[in-house]
């Protein structure tokens, strides 16, 4: 479906968004620089290209990673696995850095749908310790 808020559609319909730049490691920029001398060259200047040139169909991805993760042992890693980047980088820095480098369009999506609630809360205790010794119940309660 068409939505010119985020950037406007192709030829098909489909949602375009808007370009940006993300900052990548080293070492993630430098796979990518070997990749591309021997991507297929295509008019998209696309990294991952099929050998006509064109975009991969999602489906041929998906079945592809399936077979390259049972082939490498790493069944467990799914496209779900990499929401941990969001928890990450949340833990070490921000939710909002984090929803930056997702390329999220409110903070709010990342920490709904992408950073991992902790297993226990924040430890408030003598926070919570505090307030009980400063509002000291009175006799009549």
């Amino acid at each position: 479906m068409c939505d010119p808020r985020v950037g406007g559609c192709d030829d098909a319909g489909l949602v375009v968004t808007r370009q940006r730049t993300v900052v990548l490691p080293p070492f993630a920029a430098e796979l990518l620089r070997v990749r591309r001398e021997f991507a297929t060259a295509n008019e998209h200047d696309a990294v991952f290209a099929t050998r006509n040139g064109t975009w991969h169909q999602v489906v041929n991805v998906e079945r592809r990673w399936r077979q390259i993760r049972k082939d490498t042992g790493y069944e467990w890693v799914t496209p779900h696995t990499f929401r941990r980047t969001a928890t990450l980088i949340s833990e070490a820095t921000t939710s909002e850095l984090a929803s930056r480098q997702l390329g999220h369009s409110s903070s709010q999506i990342t920490r709904d749908h992408y950073i991992a609630k902790p297993p226990v809360s924040a430890d408030l205790s003598m926070l919570l310790e505090a307030l009980a010794e400063k509002d000291e119940p009175t006799a009549e309660l």
